[in-house]
């Protein structure tokens, strides 16, 4: 290596080094908060709407709240957080009497970035009736 490229070498590390030493320190920074950065972990009570068809009901008493328990980051579970969207099972095609019905993850929607990591209760019981409508004169 000639002195030249040599100068050369020492001038680009030497010139603003304390500008190189705080763009240093500053992007080691963002390095570690992105890095240490966790998930947190929320819980809420959303309401539970049950769809059914036009000639069915349900007679026994069931719940009108479940709890979901979510993870995600800040930004996402405060946008969940405001979410007043409820929870809505489909019974559209379930029989008449007793069923267990499942209360899945993919029930509701969450906002990009918000993972469901449980839903309590799990199951609901409910009570299927055909509605008869009598039509008086």
């Amino acid at each position: 290596m000639t002195s030249y490229q040599k100068k050369f070498i020492k001038n680009m590390v030497q010139e603003n080094r304390n500008y190189k030493i705080v763009a240093l320190l500053v992007s080691l920074v963002l390095w570690v908060t992105i890095l240490g950065r966790k998930d947190l972990v929320f819980s809420k009570e959303v309401d539970l709407q049950l769809l059914l068809a036009p000639n069915l009901s349900v007679v026994n008493r069931v719940k009108d709240k479940v709890t979901v328990k979510v993870k995600g980051s800040r930004t996402s579970l405060k946008k969940f957080m405001q979410n007043s969207e409820a929870l809505t099972l489909d019974l559209a095609d379930i029989n008449v009497g007793w069923s267990d019905v499942k209360i899945s993850k993919n029930d509701m929607s969450l906002p990009i970035g918000v993972q469901i990591i449980e839903i309590r209760p799990k199951s609901i019981k409910v009570r299927i009736k055909k509605v008869i409508i009598k039509e008086t004169e």
